[in-house]
């Protein structure tokens, strides 16, 4: 019973958001705007913050050619610090959206046609948490279990951030790969979230500096 209650609430989540970015869409013309998230996680050496702006930007479609509106995301991952290289990583991806996750959460929190204050995330709609059991390998990626005790998006006008390099080096070496070092997802793979995983749900530009 547990598991089919897990399951409904990621539906009724896909729904809810998916209703909200198709309004918007119709709503709102081609444009570019940017978002700070900011993470709070509660650990045992008190509350850890880290924040990441991205950009993002929306094609509506082109008259009568049935074009739907896309939607391109420029930015990174949050990564918050718990212990001195130890970090937790709020990706661009989550649970049940997938790649879309990091336009359509700034959909979903900023309806209106004019973007400008802070949003606070339902526990519903966080990104996916990852932490690494050595940063230096990709393939022990696992997820991170520290609580949550906020999410905040607030839309800004600084520059897209970029410094996840700095912390795992190794992000421009998998553009390709996913990060078990495989090309493509496989049914058993050996470490499955790593193989779920790649160098696009941490940076849109892994090589960035």
């Amino acid at each position: 019973m547990a598991y089919k209650f897990k399951m409904t609430n990621r539906i009724r989540a896909l729904l809810t958001l998916a209703c909200a970015v198709a309004a918007w869409f119709i709503a709102t013309p081609s444009d570019t705007w940017r978002y700070r998230m900011t993470v709070t996680l509660q650990t045992a050496n008190g509350e850890k913050t880290g924040s990441a702006v991205r950009e993002v930007t929306v094609h509506t479609g082109i008259g009568l050619t049935g074009l739907p509106p896309t939607m391109d995301i420029s930015g990174e991952a949050v990564a918050v610090e718990i212990a001195p290289k130890e970090y937790v990583f709020a990706l661009l991806v989550d649970e049940t959206h997938g790649e879309d996750y990091a336009g359509n959460i700034f959909v979903a929190a900023f309806p209106a046609k004019k973007k400008e204050g802070r949003a606070t995330l339902p526990a519903s709609q966080y990104p996916m948490l990852v932490r690494f059991d050595s940063l230096t390998a990709p393939k022990t990626v696992a997820r991170a279990t520290v609580p949550v005790k906020e999410i905040t998006l607030e839309v800004t006008e600084e520059p897209v951030s970029w410094g996840l390099r700095k912390i795992l080096p190794w992000l421009p070496n998998y553009g390709f790969l996913r990060l078990d070092g495989e090309v493509f997802v496989r049914e058993k793979a050996d470490y499955p979230l790593a193989n779920a995983l790649k160098s696009q749900t941490f940076s849109t530009e892994p090589e960035h500096k």
